[in-house]
């Protein structure tokens, strides 16, 4: 009976969130504008929560969500059809689908583990140098595809040595102990997530946040010199090294 109500609940929220969202646009867009926000703000106020209903209840696709603007900002004279497409096509906004067209063919056929498992045998075996090779393995899968996806991909293989750290016999037998098991998960899932992190500073389509900052650079600055993928590598890795190291002592 529980169950049953729950999927009832739960196949209302798309209803609900047409609804709420159709109310919200309405009401904003109906309301006395404060004195010093134009019409069209005003519109684009009552648009974006169109959209942020729709994209927390998830009422219609996420992607459908994200093609609003392409029709709204046009009819309600937000912005000309020309302006709001070409931020749809932005230089940038491919680069990043580079990056996640690569963490396609990563998973795929397997090159994160190859990568860590490599690593790992440059490295050595012990529970620290384990630790390091997964560090600069992460940061490497982090620096051409996302943050997230480089973690989700590298958890499992961690996952799967901590399992068999008995079995690989990495602790000597003083330190064979529950504690120092427990320590070297601790820091070995802590060193996956940071260096993701970590690696994704180094390059442009290392996260999302690198380009978009190098758009706002570019539109703040279009007489400044100008951030390519090369001289923000030439920049930053050494720093993304450097953090490394600092992460793994």
């Amino acid at each position: 009976m529980i169950g049953d109500s729950s999927h009832s609940v739960e196949s209302r929220i798309p209803f609900y969130g047409k609804l709420f969202s159709l109310i919200a646009f309405v009401i904003i867009l109906n309301l006395p504008a404060p004195a010093d926000m134009t019409s069209s703000a005003q519109r684009l106020a009552a648009i974006t929560a169109l959209m942020a209903i729709l994209w927390m209840t998830q009422a219609i696709p996420i992607a459908a969500t994200s093609l609003i603007p392409l029709v709204a900002f046009p009819v309600f004279g937000i912005q000309d059809p020309k302006t709001v497409s070409g931020s749809y096509m932005n230089e940038n906004i491919f680069l990043y689908m580079g990056g996640f067209i690569i963490a396609l063919g990563i998973e795929k056929w397997g090159v994160h583990k190859r990568i860590a498992l490599n690593t790992i045998r440059v490295i050595g075996s012990s529970p620290r140098r384990v630790v390091l090779g997964f560090l600069f393995a992460t940061a490497f899968l982090s620096m051409w595809i996302s943050n997230t996806a480089s973690t989700l991909l590298m958890l499992p293989i961690g996952m799967a040595i901590i399992g068999s750290i008995s079995e690989l016999a990495m602790f000597d037998s003083e330190e064979d102990s529950s504690k120092a098991i427990q320590h070297f998960s601790v820091a070995l899932l802590l060193g996956i997530a940071y260096s993701a992190s970590i690696g994704g500073v180094t390059t442009l389509i290392g996260t999302p946040t690198n380009i978009a900052f190098q758009s706002i650079w570019t539109s703040q600055f279009p007489d400044g010199p100008q951030l390519s993928a090369g001289e923000w590598m030439i920049m930053v890795v050494p720093f993304g090294i450097t953090f490394l190291l600092l992460t793994w002592m």
